[in-house]
């Protein structure tokens, strides 16, 4: 009885608009007689022992979060959704473009898109939504720090592993002019000046200079994740991924993307906040390559 039942509802459910008034009427008597039956649901039978089949337990659910970063897409005028380009979420999903369901409408409030952007998931059961989004501090293209009238300091030496696993040092790059470049697989900006970087590296590393990539992707998966961003866009100089060592000696947190412009001599003599150019670096580095490297 009780097994017939169960199918009964099972039935009733996913097809009740089809049934007619008399088989909803049917399906409330069976359920009447299972009572008379067998005592009520969820309740005690005659031996005093709860019904295993027809009692209700509450179920637990529990809510996950994972922390992310990406690029917003788009966000629907009624900020319902928000679509966001994010890389591998340790634990929880690859790296895709998707749409994700907003926890409340304020949460978008002041996004737009191409923000590059922190975000929080909560998972609760079958549901995904987005609880929380904050913009990362992403510089204006090419704020130049100084004039090119004194040198920023001497050029802060440092050693460590390349994606390739080949070793590296800056003490390797004297007489050469060095570009050294902080970004991310996550920041919008560092993703457009990347192939620019690629085409001087190409076009004057003959000439002596040398352009380095400093990761600062913080997640489980940053190695594989900036390894598959260098063959996607054919990087050709090296690429050291940061703990917050190297960008410590450089000032620390800043803003991405940044790029520090180091002459033959060992001198900083630029440092720019915000994308930058081919087209505004190639004068700077065409007057530091034509300077005879120190004796």
């Amino acid at each position: 009885m009780k097994s017939i039942a169960n199918n009964t509802f099972w039935s009733w459910t996913r097809r009740g608009r089809r049934r007619s008034a008399l088989d909803s009427i049917g399906a409330v008597i069976a359920l009447l007689a299972l009572v008379s039956v067998g005592g009520c649901i969820g309740g005690s039978s005659e031996s005093g022992d709860s019904d295993p089949i027809l009692s209700v337990e509450a179920v637990e659910t529990t809510t996950q979060t994972y922390d992310a970063r990406g690029i917003v897409r788009s966000i629907t005028p009624s900020k319902d959704f928000v679509v966001i380009q994010h890389g591998d979420i340790a634990g929880f999903m690859d790296g895709m473009t998707m749409a994700f369901a907003l926890k409340a409408p304020s949460v978008a409030d002041g996004v737009q898109p191409d923000d590059s952007v922190e975000f929080n998931i909560e998972v609760t059961g079958s549901s995904v939504v987005v609880s929380s989004i904050t913009t990362v501090a992403v510089a204006p293209q090419g704020q130049e720090s100084n004039n090119n009238t004194s040198p920023l300091g001497e050029i802060k030496h440092f050693d460590g592993s390349t994606i390739a696993a080949a070793s590296f040092s800056t003490d390797d790059l004297a007489g050469r002019v060095i570009v050294l470049n902080f970004w991310a697989t996550w920041c919008g900006p560092c993703r457009e000046e990347i192939p620019d970087f690629v085409h001087l590296q190409d076009s004057l590393g003959v000439l002596g200079l040398q352009i380095v990539g400093i990761s600062l992707d913080e997640t489980s998966d940053a190695e594989l994740l900036v390894t598959q961003f260098a063959v996607e866009f054919e990087m050709n100089y090296p690429i050291l991924i940061d703990d917050g060592t190297v960008a410590d000696l450089y000032g620390g947190n800043y803003a991405l993307p940044t790029t520090f412009v180091i002459g033959r001599d060992g001198m900083i003599r630029h440092r720019v906040i915000g994308s930058v150019s081919a087209q505004t670096l190639e004068p700077i580095l065409g007057k530091l390559l034509a300077q005879d490297a120190p004796a």
